[in-house]
């Protein structure tokens, strides 16, 4: 273990706005049992007091490293960052979210360095203001990957092979779908170590269901630069399911809208993105079968009728969508 404490991680935390939570964020870094850190904190325009406390920090802990940027949003913060890192293996930390464990960065740096894997994934819970905790496990699979990038942690060469998508939400769905596929080795270390935070005005919990285009867009934008070839059926499954979880979610959220009628240019970027990865849902050929009936009916009624019974089935099925086979 010893020698692989010589390894330096990087752990990149972009901040905006979150004078609140910021504290917990970082302290849980500085306190990490494996203390050759690097820890830089991008800045992203922060408005309230984010700044000031960031900059305390880093008086206090030779290791932080505070960076300041007009707003650019969060993948123009993490390629800051990573643009700036010098570790041998990088982190991110999302600003709101903490690393619940002490030794989380020891277990990973050995169980990396052991296997020689330049792509490590780990378990992660998901907490929320009532106290709600829920347990989330992972595994090497791209069947069954999380798109977050912040319970992985990749080998300097690996994350700067590809760019985050800037100004634009839902960055992570292509970035971590390129970290796996560009890995020469992939593992999975069953330990649960971060804690992810569920505020109620995240990007992901907000109602505007057209910021959903934006997954559309990136993943049309990832099918045009890449061949048929190259889109196994294993890559189709995966962009197969975010899309029918950012479907049912967009879906849902035009249900709490106050728009009468559905923007159709949510309706056509779905149907072409469908079309291009052969409506390809799971590997197994009747799971696929079976959304493929299901989402064709909804966008045909989507676009010619809202049946009130619709609605119903939405919001039972959007939740369902990351478990399909």
């Amino acid at each position: 273990m010893n020698n692989h404490k010589k390894k330096l991680v990087s752990v990149i935390i972009a901040a905006y706005n979150v004078e609140d939570l910021i504290d917990r964020a970082i302290n849980s870094v500085r306190k990490q049992t494996y203390e050759k850190l690097e820890i830089i904190i991008v800045n992203d325009g922060s408005e309230d007091n984010t700044l000031n406390i960031c900059s305390e920090h880093e008086l206090l802990d030779k290791r932080i490293s505070v960076i300041s940027i007009d707003n650019g949003g969060l993948g123009n913060a993490r390629n800051t960052g990573v643009a700036t890192c010098v570790g041998d293996y990088v982190l991110f930390l999302d600003r709101d979210d903490y690393y619940s464990k002490k030794d989380l960065i020891e277990r990973l740096v050995d169980d990396a360095e052991t296997t020689g894997s330049d792509w490590v994934v780990f378990n992660y819970e998901l907490k929320d203001a009532k106290g709600n905790v829920k347990c989330r496990k992972s595994n090497d699979s791209l069947d069954n990957m999380y798109t977050a990038v912040w319970n992985k942690m990749y080998s300097k060469e690996l994350v700067t092979s590809v760019k985050h998508p800037t100004g634009v939400y839902f960055e992570d769905i292509v970035f971590s779908l390129e970290m796996y596929l560009r890995a020469k080795k992939r593992i999975s270390v069953d330990v649960t170590g971060y804690s992810y935070w569920q505020r109620t005005d995240s990007i992901i919990r907000d109602k505007n269901y057209l910021r959903h285009i934006d997954a559309l867009d990136i993943m049309n934008a990832f099918l045009d630069d890449r061949e048929n070839h190259y889109l196994t059926t294993e890559v189709r499954a995966y962009l197969g399911k975010q899309l029918i979880n950012h479907f049912f979610v967009s879906l849902h959220k035009f249900k709490f809208s106050d728009e009468e009628t559905i923007d159709k240019e949510l309706v056509t970027k779905f149907d072409l993105a469908f079309n291009r990865i052969n409506w390809c849902f799971s590997k197994k050929w009747y799971i696929s079968s079976i959304f493929v009936v299901l989402i064709k009916w909804i966008m045909f009624s989507v676009k010619y009728g809202w049946p009130s019974p619709l609605l119903g089935l939405v919001n039972i099925i959007r939740v369902k969508t990351r478990r399909l086979g």
